[in-house]
């Protein structure tokens, strides 16, 4: 799969779930660039129709994840 557009719904430390207009599939590792924080890999855990929810492969930074959270708030 190339490059496709994403809206993340849910966001933690280890992980996100996404809206997207691509079918995912479980197991799949993608690239996910997040304001302020730049891409991260991450794998589909679990996958419905245009609905992924997606594990980090590290966590994201505290300070980063706070300052994200508050700018889309």
């Amino acid at each position: 799969m190339g490059r496709t557009l994403c809206k993340v719904v849910d966001l933690s430390l280890h992980g996100c779930r996404l809206q997207t207009y691509s079918a995912m599939k479980r197991g799949q590792t993608i690239w996910l660039n997040l304001p302020q924080i730049g891409p991260i890999a991450a794998d589909v855990m679990w996958a419905d129709d245009f609905t992924a929810g997606c594990q980090f492969h590290a966590p994201l930074n505290e300070t980063a994840f706070d300052e994200l959270v508050e700018r889309f708030a």
